[in-house]
């Protein structure tokens, strides 16, 4: 679910993206007088650092494999492979026809997708930059 508001006041726009995996917002962006601010507040805490710690622990993919398989859905993993392989894509100029025929992501997933990467905290292009980097 995604949500935006814009407050002509502040001339602020805010936009609440929503996630399966959690039932707090997942990111709050939030844009002011041309600059953003990504703020992941409503979960950090003890809880996100120990996922976070549990899953920079993880030595290999069979262990990534494990541990996932123990702590998501296969929805869920299925949802976060499919965003991951939709910014790649975007970040290469695929279209969006030929992003949702390969994925078979909706036309909503990749518009949140390509939201992130326009105002996101640019996490997918470190990610797919040291991805791409590894293969070479």
């Amino acid at each position: 679910m995604n949500v935006q508001k814009e407050d002509k006041k502040d001339r602020e726009v805010r936009c609440v993206i929503f996630t399966g995996l959690f039932e707090q917002p997942l990111k709050v962006i939030s844009r002011r007088s041309g600059g953003f601010t990504v703020q992941i507040d409503k979960l950090r805490g003890e809880q996100l650092d120990q996922l976070f710690d549990a899953i920079l622990s993880l030595k290999d993919r069979e262990e990534c494999y494990r541990f996932f398989d123990d702590i998501a859905t296969m929805s869920e993993i299925h949802a976060l492979s499919q965003r991951l392989q939709v910014a790649k894509m975007l970040m290469e100029g695929s279209t969006y026809n030929n992003i949702e025929k390969e994925t078979k992501a909706s036309t909503a997933t990749i518009s949140r997708v390509r939201r992130c990467i326009n105002y996101g905290s640019d996490g997918y292009k470190m990610v797919l930059d040291r991805v791409l980097e590894e293969e070479k």
